[in-house]
C-alpha cells in the first residue's frame, strides 16, 4: 500500500544520488595529497558526482528529464556515450603517462 502511495517519489533516484555521494568519497580520499597533476581529472569527476548526487536527492525528477532528453535522438545518445568514452580515455591516458 505504501509503495502505491509513495511510488511517485522517485526513491530509486534518491538512492542513486546517495550512492553517488558515497562513491565520491573514496575517490577524493585516494587523490588526497598526491603530487600528480593527473589527479585533478579524477577529483573533477568526484565533484561532478557530488553535485549530481545532491541534485538527484533534492529534485529527483531531473534524472528522468535528463534521460528523456538524452534519449530523444540518436545523435544526443551517441554524443553522450562518446563523451563518456572520451573522458575514460583521458583518465587512462593521464594514468599511463605517470
Amino acid at each position: 500500500v505504501l509503495t502505491l502511495r509513495f511510488g511517485m517519489e522517485f526513491l530509486s533516484v534518491r538512492a542513486l544520488g546517495m550512492l553517488l555521494l558515497l562513491v565520491a568519497e573514496p575517490l577524493l580520499e585516494s587523490a588526497w595529497l598526491r603530487p600528480e597533476a593527473g589527479r585533478l581529472w579524477l577529483v573533477t569527476l568526484a565533484y561532478v558526482w557530488i553535485v549530481c548526487g545532491l541534485f538527484f536527492i533534492g529534485t529527483p525528477y531531473i534524472l528522468r528529464d535528463l534521460i528523456s532528453w538524452a534519449s530523444a535522438s540518436t545523435l544526443r545518445w551517441r554524443t553522450a556515450a562518446l563523451a563518456g568514452i572520451l573522458y575514460g580515455a583521458i583518465l587512462l591516458g593521464v594514468r599511463a603517462t605517470l
